[in-house]
C-alpha cells in the first residue's frame, strides 16, 4: 500500500474552524477594498529597478482595477531575476507584503511534478510506460493499491506513467467530477472519517469506472497529478517538495530551501510568511461537515493535493525552474515559449517561459469569484505585452536573495524591506544554497559557516566579526 500524506499522520482541525457567518468575509472585503482602489497606491516592496518602473505601474493598475490586495511579480532575464516585487498588505492592510512570499501555486505545481517524475525515470527507478496500478498484470504495476469495494472496470491495468504525465489516465472531471475536490461525499461512501486523504481517495477511485480509455482521450485531471505525487514520494523515499529541492531546484542552483514546501489546509497551521487568502464564499469543512468556513481555508484538504496544487512557494524558484525545464517537465534544449497556470479559492497563478530568456511570474491571493478571468494569466498578458513593446532597458544586476541588517534591526522575514535583524537571526534561518545581502554597517558577530551561501554587501562596505576585512 503507497503511503498516506505526511506519514499517514493525519492532522487535527485548525483554529480556523467556525461556523458560518458573514463577519469575517464581511470585514477581509470591506479591506481589500478600501486598501486596494484605482485612486490609492498599495504599498511595494522589493528593490527598486527605474528601467522597469513601468512594472510596477502595470501591477498598481491591474490591482486597484480588480480590488486585490495582494500580489507578487518577478521576472528573470537570461537567468538572473532582475525584478521581484511585492505589492499590498500581508493580512488585510497590516505589514506590506514582502517580494520574498510564498503563496499557494495550485496548478503550477504540475510541471514540477512531471519534471520530478521525469528525473526518476532517468535515474532508472521506472520506465514512463510502466503500468501505474498493481493489478496482478504480468510486467506489474508501481502503486500496490486496493480498491474500493472492489475493481468494476479492469482498464485500470492499462493505464501508464506517460498517460498521467499527459492527462490521458482516462478520468474526465467533466462527467465525474473532480474527486479532489469531493473528500466529503468519498469519505462518506467509505464510512470514513473526512477528509479521507491520498490512499483512500485512490481507492474509491479505483471502485469506479473510467470514463474513457487510457491514453484515449486527454482531460484535464488533478487526481492523475495526485497519483504522480504518490509514486515520486514512493520511489524516491522523500516527501514530494523535499526531492523537489535536493534533486530539481537544489542549493547548487541557489535555490534557498525555505522558499519552497508543503502547503497547509487551515491559516492556523500555514507558514508565517503566507499571505491571508481571500475568500468570497463559504463551503463545508472538510474536516467537519457541519461546520462551515472561508472556501480557501478548508473546503478542500490541502495536505491531500501532492503533486497537482499542495506547493507553496515564493516567485524565484519559479524562474529557476523554467531556466531548467519546459511545463511538460523535460531539460530544456533549445529555446521555448509556454506558459501555465493555476487557481483555486484565494489563488491565482501564472508563469510564462519566453524563447527571449525572459521569464514572468505572477502570484495572487485571490481569485476572481464572479467569473472565469484568470487574474495571474491577465497580469501576465500586460506585462508580456509590455516585453514585445521594446525599448526597456534591462539590468544585469540580480535582485534575488535575503537581505540582513546588521545593526540588529528588522522584521525577520529576509525581504529588502524586512530584513532579518542581525547575523545571528540571519544564519538560524539561511540553509544551503542561500544569497545573502548584508545592509551597510558593523556586526559584533562570529561563528562559523557550515553551508554552501553567497554574501554580498551591494549597498556599501560592512564588518562582521573579529576579521575586520570590509
Amino acid at each position: 500500500m503507497a503511503r498516506d500524506d505526511w506519514g499517514g499522520t493525519r492532522l487535527t482541525p485548525g483554529p480556523w474552524r467556525f461556523r458560518s457567518g458573514p463577519s469575517l468575509l464581511a470585514a477581509a472585503a470591506l479591506l481589500t477594498t478600501a486598501l486596494a482602489g484605482p485612486a490609492r497606491a498599495l504599498p511595494v516592496t522589493g528593490q527598486s529597478v527605474p528601467s522597469l518602473v513601468a512594472f510596477d505601474q502595470s501591477m498598481q493598475d491591474f490591482m486597484g482595477q480588480w480590488g486585490l490586495g495582494a500580489g507578487v511579480l518577478a521576472v528573470s532575464k537570461d537567468g538572473c531575476v532582475v525584478y521581484q516585487r511585492g505589492f499590498g498588505t500581508w493580512m488585510w492592510g497590516f505589514t506590506p507584503l514582502a517580494e520574498n512570499t510564498p503563496m499557494r501555486l495550485a496548478s503550477v505545481e504540475k510541471p514540477l511534478t512531471a519534471a520530478a517524475i521525469r528525473h526518476l525515470a532517468k535515474a532508472g527507478r521506472f520506465d514512463l510506460d510502466d503500468f501505474v496500478f498493481d493489478r496482478g498484470q504480468p510486467e506489474g504495476g508501481l502503486l500496490d493499491i486496493d480498491p474500493w469495494p472492489r475493481l468494476l472496470d479492469y482498464r485500470y491495468s492499462e493505464i501508464t506513467v506517460q498517460h498521467l504525465i499527459d492527462h490521458k489516465g482516462g478520468w474526465d472531471r467533466d462527467i465525474f467530477g473532480d474527486p479532489m475536490f469531493k473528500a466529503i461525499e468519498i469519505a462518506e461512501s467509505m464510512g470514513v472519517p473526512s477528509p479521507p486523504g491520498r490512499v483512500r481517495t485512490a481507492q474509491f477511485m479505483l471502485g469506479q469506472f473510467l470514463q474513457h480509455a487510457p491514453g484515449s482521450k486527454y482531460a484535464y485531471s488533478n487526481f492523475g497529478y495526485m497519483l504522480l505525487g504518490l509514486i515520486v514520494e514512493q520511489e524516491s523515499g522523500r516527501r514530494h517538495d523535499e526531492y523537489i529541492k535536493h534533486e530539481l531546484l537544489s542549493p547548487r542552483m541557489w535555490v534557498h530551501w525555505n522558499e519552497l514546501e508543503m502547503g497547509r489546509t487551515f491559516r492556523g497551521w500555514q507558514n508565517l510568511r503566507e499571505p491571508y487568502y481571500v475568500s468570497k464564499a463559504e463551503r463545508d469543512n472538510v474536516y467537519d461537515p457541519d461546520e462551515e468556513v472561508p472556501a480557501a481555508y478548508g473546503s478542500w484538504d490541502q495536505e491531500s493535493m501532492v503533486g497537482h496544487g499542495n506547493l507553496i512557494s515564493s516567485a524565484v524558484p519559479l524562474l529557476r525552474f523554467m531556466d531548467l525545464y519546459t511545463m511538460d517537465g523535460t531539460p530544456i534544449t533549445e529555446p521555448t515559449d509556454n506558459n501555465f497556470a493555476g487557481l483555486l479559492h484565494g489563488t491565482s497563478t501564472c508563469m510564462q517561459q519566453r524563447s527571449d530568456g525572459i521569464n514572468i511570474v505572477v502570484l495572487f491571493s485571490e481569485h476572481n469569484a464572479e467569473g472565469d478571468d484568470h487574474l495571474g494569466w491577465m497580469m501576465k498578458e500586460r506585462i508580456a505585452a509590455i516585453i514585445n513593446g521594446g525599448g526597456l532597458s534591462w539590468p544585469s544586476r540580480c535582485v534575488d536573495g535575503n537581505w540582513v541588517d546588521l545593526s540588529g534591526s528588522g522584521l525577520g522575514f529576509g525581504g529588502y524591506n524586512d530584513p532579518f535583524p542581525g547575523m545571528g537571526s540571519a544564519m538560524a534561518t539561511m540553509g544551503d544554497g542561500g544569497t545573502l545581502h548584508l545592509r551597510s554597517g558593523p556586526s559584533s558577530w562570529t561563528g562559523t559557516v557550515t553551508r554552501r551561501m553567497r554574501w554580498d554587501a551591494p549597498n556599501g562596505p560592512v564588518r562582521v566579526g573579529q576579521l575586520g576585512a570590509d
